[in-house]
C-alpha cells in the first residue's frame, strides 16, 4: 500500500513531499478495502503537473526546441537567427513558458516564434544589437493559439 502524506488545515506538503507521494502513486498499487483484487495505478507525466523549473539552453541559434519537460523558464543567447518550437505540452491545461534572452551581435537577430502567436499589442517584441528580454508565451489548446508578450526589456549603452 502507498503512504501519502497529507497536512490538516492550511498547512501546505514540501515539494519533496509530494514528489514522493506521486512516486508513491506511480509505482505502488492500490488495494479497496480487505478485498484481495489489486489495480496498479499508473501516472503519465504526473510530475510535469508541477511547473517552474529552469532550462538553460546556452548559446543558441537555428531551430531550437523548448522542452516543456525539462523546464519551462527558460534561459538563452542568442549569436544569429533563432527559431523557437515548444514540445511537451500538457493536454487540458494552460501551458506557459518564460524566456529570457540575451543577445549581443553585430544586426538584430530575427526570432521566428511558435506558429500561431498573436503578441500584445500586435507588436512583435522589439530588439536591438545588444540586450535582453523576457518573453512570456502561454496557450491554452497545446500549442495552437499562443499569446506572446515582451514583459521586458533592457538594452545596453
Amino acid at each position: 500500500m502507498s503512504n501519502i502524506e497529507y497536512r490538516v488545515g492550511n498547512d501546505t506538503l514540501t515539494h519533496q513531499e509530494l514528489d514522493d507521494n506521486f512516486r508513491n502513486l506511480d509505482t505502488d498499487k492500490y488495494e479497496a478495502g480487505d478485498s484481495p483484487s489489486f489495480a496498479t495505478i499508473t501516472s503519465t507525466r504526473i510530475n510535469s503537473t508541477i511547473r517552474g523549473k529552469m532550462q538553460a539552453l546556452g548559446t543558441i541559434n537555428g531551430t531550437n526546441n523548448i522542452d516543456l519537460d525539462s523546464g519551462d523558464i527558460v534561459t538563452c543567447t542568442i549569436n544569429g537567427n533563432t527559431t523557437f518550437t515548444v514540445s511537451n505540452l500538457m493536454a487540458g491545461a494552460v501551458n506557459t513558458v518564460s524566456i529570457y534572452i540575451t543577445w549581443s551581435a553585430s544586426s538584430v537577430p530575427t526570432i521566428t516564434w511558435p506558429s500561431g502567436v498573436v503578441w500584445d499589442r500586435a507588436q512583435n517584441p522589439t530588439l536591438n544589437t545588444t540586450g535582453s528580454t523576457l518573453i512570456m508565451l502561454e496557450t491554452y489548446d497545446q500549442g495552437t493559439n499562443w499569446i506572446g508578450v515582451q514583459s521586458w526589456r533592457s538594452y545596453a549603452s
